[in-house]
């Protein structure tokens, strides 16, 4: 038995499929959109959530900012002296859980350390295992045994780890002017 169009309309249990099958094309739509924000675009900061005391101008030519993996900046093809400006992109792997002030993005070695310019902004304290996109460059650091203890007392290590801090050591640094991520699930970073 054919129906007309509004015969169907008429149907409750058709309408509701009508809607359910309509918003279940638009919800399809909106998940393969959210899966590709990891393919860097020029507006991506305004559908993640950006964390930066940088204006907006500066944001808006971030995005032209060439792009590297944490594993290239590990090796330093990011350069070591702070002059090349690039954009990372990787899981965070730890953050600072006293303000939000450091993020580490794993890579296949030794997680690379991602800290905010002069302590000037702040990311979401339980944004550990999100994907985000750091803006800034990269230098080539000793970090004092006491700032070594401090970075593992914000990590939440142990007292017995921390007690076993006991030599600086020299790494690269990512120095972040912005840090981009989803806003799914994230609280509001520490002020």
């Amino acid at each position: 038995m054919l129906m007309t169009l509004h015969e169907v309309r008429c149907l409750p249990f058709a309408r509701v499929t009508l809607i359910a099958t309509a918003a279940s094309a638009c919800l399809a739509g909106c998940v393969t959109h959210r899966t590709q924000l990891h393919e860097p675009g020029p507006a991506d900061h305004q559908r993640w959530n950006t964390y930066s005391l940088q204006p907006q101008a500066s944001i808006d030519a971030m995005g032209a900012w060439p792009r590297m993996t944490p594993d290239q900046v590990m090796r330093g093809e990011a350069g070591q002296d702070g002059t090349t400006p690039v954009v990372i992109e990787g899981t965070l792997s730890k953050v600072c859980l006293t303000m939000g002030c450091w993020v580490e993005m794993g890579t296949t070695g030794e997680p690379l350390l991602v800290m905010t310019r002069d302590h000037a902004f702040f990311v979401p304290r339980n944004a550990q295992g999100v994907l985000a996109r750091a803006y800034g460059r990269a230098v080539a650091r000793e970090q004092s045994v006491e700032l070594l203890q401090h970075l593992a007392e914000d990590a939440g290590a142990s007292a017995d780890d921390i007690a076993r801090i006991t030599q600086p050591r020299t790494r690269i640094v990512f120095i972040a002017d912005m840090i981009a991520m989803p806003p799914e699930g994230l609280d509001p970073p520490a002020r």
